[in-house]
Formats: C-alpha cells, sequence, structure tokens
C-alpha cells in the first residue's frame, strides 16, 4: 500500500512538472527557413580585396507573448553566429540605442529658502531669589528661485555589438512604452567573406527574459522561453543554392510534423497507462522540444544509436533531413572554377579533401 501511493505521488510531481516547463516556455519564436543576401561590394572595396567581397542578409525574427502579453517581460535576446571559416560580420543594424520615454526637455524649478533672525536675552540672578528674563527678536525668509531646463533621463534601448572575433552578433532589445517586444524584429548584418563563398549556415539564439521584482539583482531573472534557428544562408541569383535551401526548410517541417504526431500517439489514455510506462520504461527516443532543436541545429543532423528506435515515419524524416544538409553541404564546398590550381596538382584533384 506504502508503495502505491509513493508510486502515485511521484507520477503526480512529475505531471506537475511537465506542466510547469510547458508554461515556462510560454513565449514562441520563428524565423525564416533560408536567407539569400545581397552582394553589395563596392569597386574601392574590390579593389583592396579581390579575393574578398561584402554581402548583406536581412531576416525577420517574431516574438509571440501570448493573449497575456506578460507584463513582467523585460528584454529579448538574440544571438546570431556564423558557422563558416572566413567569414566576419562588418556592419550590422539595430546599433546601439539610448532614447527616453519623455519628448524634448524637462522645466525645472528650484526655490532655495534662507531665515535669519536678530535676538536679545537678559538674566538677572545672583543672591536674589527672582531670577527675571527678557529677550526681543526680529525674523524674516528669503527665498530665490531658479529656472532652467534639462534633458530627461536616458535608457537603453537596443544593446548591440559583435562577439569571438567578429563571427558573432548580439542583440537585446529592452521593454519600453514605445517599443513593445511582441511582434516583428528585423536584423541586418553585412558578411565579409571570401570571393569563391557560395553557401553557409547561420546560427541563431532567440530567449525573452522577464523580471520578476524589480528590488532584487540577479535572482530576480528569469527565462519566459528560449529557440535555437539553424539558417541556410545563400547569395541571390544562385538558383541551384536556392532549391536545396528550400529543399531543407521543408524536409525539417515534415520532420516536426512526424515528431508531433507521433508523440500524440504515443501519450496514455490514462493515469494508469502512464504509470506502468514510468515503471517500465521503453528504449525510445524521447521526441520532445529539445531533441527537434537537437537534429534540427546540427549541421550534419547524424543519427546516433538512440535513434535507431524512432518510429517509422520520424527515422524516414529524419533521414530525409540529413541527405538534404548533404547535398547543401557540397554547394559549400569553393567553385571548382575560382579556386586557384596549385602548381603540379591536377584539375581533377580539386574539391576534393
Amino acid at each position: 500500500m506504502t508503495s502505491r501511493i509513493c508510486a502515485a505521488a511521484v507520477l503526480a510531481a512529475t505531471l506537475l512538472i511537465t506542466i510547469s516547463d510547458a508554461l515556462g516556455q510560454s513565449v514562441r519564436f520563428d524565423a525564416p527557413g533560408f536567407v539569400e543576401g545581397r552582394d553589395v561590394t563596392s569597386a574601392e572595396f574590390q579593389s583592396l580585396h579581390p579575393r574578398e567581397r561584402l554581402v548583406e542578409f536581412s531576416l525577420e525574427i517574431s516574438a509571440d507573448f501570448g493573449v497575456t502579453g506578460h507584463d513582467d517581460a523585460a528584454a529579448l535576446s538574440f544571438r546570431l553566429h556564423t558557422l563558416e571559416s572566413g567569414v566576419t560580420i562588418v556592419d550590422y543594424c539595430p546599433r546601439t540605442v539610448i532614447d527616453s520615454e519623455v519628448d524634448g526637455t524637462i522645466a525645472v524649478e528650484r526655490v532655495d529658502e534662507t531665515n535669519s533672525s536678530l535676538g536679545f536675552q537678559a538674566n538677572t540672578g545672583g543672591s536674589l531669589p527672582i531670577i527675571a528674563n527678557a529677550s526681543a527678536g526680529v525674523g524674516g525668509k528669503n527665498a530665490q528661485s531658479v529656472k532652467y531646463k534639462k534633458k530627461p533621463d536616458q535608457q537603453l534601448l537596443v544593446a548591440s555589438g559583435v562577439w569571438d572575433r567578429g563571427t558573432g552578433l548580439f542583440i537585446k532589445v529592452h521593454k519600453m512604452s514605445q517599443q513593445p517586444l511582441d511582434g516583428m524584429h528585423p536584423i541586418q548584418l553585412t558578411l565579409r567573406m571570401p570571393i569563391d563563398w557560395r553557401t553557409g549556415y547561420l546560427r541563431l539564439e532567440c530567449e525573452a527574459i522577464a523580471r520578476k521584482d524589480s528590488r532584487k539583482s540577479e535572482a530576480s531573472f528569469s527565462s519566459l522561453g528560449k529557440r535555437v534557428f539553424l539558417i541556410p544562408l545563400l547569395i541571390e541569383g544562385d538558383e541551384e543554392a536556392r532549391i536545396r535551401a528550400r529543399a531543407i526548410h521543408q524536409a525539417e517541417s515534415v520532420l516536426r510534423a512526424a515528431a508531433r504526431s507521433s508523440a500524440d500517439r504515443a501519450k496514455p489514455d490514462n493515469l494508469l497507462e502512464e504509470f506502468s510506462r514510468w515503471a517500465q520504461p521503453e528504449k525510445k527516443a524521447k521526441l520532445d522540444a529539445p531533441w527537434l532543436e537537437r537534429v534540427t541545429t546540427n549541421v550534419s543532423s547524424p543519427t546516433s544509436a538512440v535513434e535507431a528506435n524512432l518510429p517509422r515515419s520520424v527515422s524516414i524524416a529524419l533521414k530525409d533531413l540529413t541527405r538534404q544538409k548533404q547535398s547543401f553541404a557540397v554547394l559549400r564546398q569553393p567553385r571548382l572554377a575560382e579556386k586557384p590550381l596549385l602548381q603540379g596538382q591536377p584539375l581533377s584533384s580539386l574539391g576534393q579533401k
């Protein structure tokens, strides 16, 4: 009897943890399946760096705070990182912005008051039994008024900058009355890359941050939701690269749908079945959000021993995503026509590792 009560308590605690985790990740993010860049290399840059070029990429990230809107939300954090060697960030937008909720200047009036007094007091004493006190005073008040204008206090609206030797970019958007966190957030970055660059990847990490109690410091912040994306990059006009990038996006969508469908079918119908699965767990991959994030944000999506026990529909979708990423990886190699030929090296050996 005692063992059954303990088992029921453990099961109830597990269900509560699952529900709280689902509620904790209440902010949803989304990003484009792939991004095409525009060549913005100037004649001056090309003359100074003939083996390099500049490509500008623009993307929009959406943050959905749901129906409640989360009044405790304080900021959004975006971290982007290029995954290609020889590629660095030379320009980006938005830049750091400091602004105020007050437009214009603030009128201030300061009044300084001073008090003045004149007094006299006489005491008679000694051997006489009577003490007489007499006093007289004259008082006055002086006031001086000073009026001036000052600029309103500034607040940090957006903070941004590069990291990891120019291969990464961080952006923090702080909440203000004229800047809601809910909605679309455009980001633009210019990459400096080799002239033979054709395709690549951008890793994007998104997080919504909440403030619990403004009277506290570090312990007052918590996460409302996180999401990681792996975004294929290509250059405008490269139709072959566009087709393969779109195939990755479609294969990822199929994998997510298959994983959700399999997870729904695997849900227990009652608490007894849930307890039975907890007591005798099967060696199957857990098709949850962390698993999906791991396989979709991996450049090659390798299969492991755990993933050998996947449901058939999920296994087929994962293999197709892996094939599409491998097909896209072929284009990441330098173009044969533009790769310099080493002395004594046969042309057939170009493009081989």
